[in-house]
Formats: structure tokens, C-alpha cells, sequence
């Protein structure tokens, strides 16, 4: 990647580590079983019906258990990553 030139560096930036609550830590250990569960079943699904219905019931539970709240978090630490001066 070096010689084609496609590879890419950051600056380091001065980012305290991203930490979730243990609340908040059950609710990501949830979201994630619920959707490694499903993942699989979509994979051995035997038709496109049974996917789509699949992935609507994955995407509802996740939801349920707070999955919104969990990318609303990362997308916080995210941005305070990006918005941080280089050091």
C-alpha cells in the first residue's frame, strides 16, 4: 500500500478512550447477540421472504433493546475524535 501510495495516516489526537457504562455495556452485549443470531439465520435463509422477514424482526429487537442509543453513542465519540486538535 505503501508504494501505490494508497495508504493513509492520522495524526495522533489527544482522546480520552471511549467507555460505555455497565448499563450500556449490557445493552451493546444484547444488540449484538441479537444480531449475530439473526445474521446467521439470514445467512441459511431458503428465500428472499424469509430474509427480508428475518432482518425486519433482527432490526426490530435491536431497535427494542437500544440499539439506536448505542450508534447515537459511538457517533458522539466519533465526532469528538474527529473535532479533537492533532497533538
Amino acid at each position: 500500500m505503501i508504494k501505490d501510495g494508497t495508504a493513509v495516516s492520522y495524526k495522533a489526537k489527544n482522546v480520552d478512550p471511549f467507555t460505555l457504562s455497565d448499563a450500556d455495556k449490557v445493552v451493546s452485549q444484547s444488540v449484538g447477540s441479537v444480531v449475530k443470531q439473526y445474521s446467521w439465520k439470514m445467512i441459511y435463509a431458503k428465500s428472499a421472504d424469509e430474509f427480508n422477514s428475518l432482518k425486519d424482526e433482527m432490526i426490530s429487537k435491536a431497535k427494542g433493546l437500544g440499539y439506536d442509543k448505542m450508534v447515537s453513542l459511538e457517533q458522539g465519540y466519533a465526532q469528538k475524535f474527529f473535532d479533537a486538535p492533532e497533538v
